[in-house]
């Protein structure tokens, strides 16, 4: 089973229904049918993403875009440059794989470093220790520094390296 719906239309039934202004990144109906209006914001905003209705089914805004601009039904995820999912101009989203995706994730909200990938680790005799941890095609690679403030910047600057040499284009350090 395919993990992503196919868009039902292709390229050009996609063009002759929708407009989309590739330095807004807006999509909009091209006329009026039903209860969509030409020249109105195709879509809908749901709580990370838009999504659009096509033929009874919801699909993601990015998706129907990038189908509308390449004439190919993606198969991979389709990623936001920015992190931002309702900011769909063409210069902001690329194909990307599920681990890609992932790298170009913002810092959670329950992280108590305040640095992406690193935590508070104590050993069974108590010792406290900041520990830098990065995935690397699909294993962990992990450093240990000290538990000062400086072990904790030394821990951001190895990721940040790691980042650089390992995810390239999609590396993120957790903030925008």
């Amino acid at each position: 089973m395919a993990r992503f719906k196919p868009i039902p239309y292709s390229q050009q039934e996609l063009k002759e229904l929708l407009d989309y202004n590739a330095e807004t990144g807006i999509l909009s109906w091209r006329k009026s049918w039903r209860r969509r209006v030409a020249g109105a914001e195709a879509g809908y905003y749901g709580l990370n993403y838009k999504y659009v209705g096509l033929k009874g089914r919801d699909y993601f805004v990015h998706r129907v875009i990038w189908k509308w601009m390449t004439g190919e039904d993606p198969q991979a995820e389709i990623d936001h440059k920015n992190g931002k999912g309702f900011d769909n101009r063409w210069c902001n989203i690329r194909k990307a794989t599920s681990s890609q995706n992932n790298c170009n994730k913002i810092i959670q909200v329950n992280n108590t470093s305040g640095v992406k990938g690193v935590s508070r680790f104590v050993n069974n005799n108590g010792y406290e220790r900041w520990c830098a941890t990065i995935q690397v095609n699909g294993k962990r690679k992990q450093k240990v520094f000290p538990f000062t403030d400086e072990g904790l910047a030394l821990a951001s600057e190895w990721l940040d390296d790691m980042r650089k040499s390992i995810h390239d284009e999609f590396a993120c350090g957790g903030f925008r």
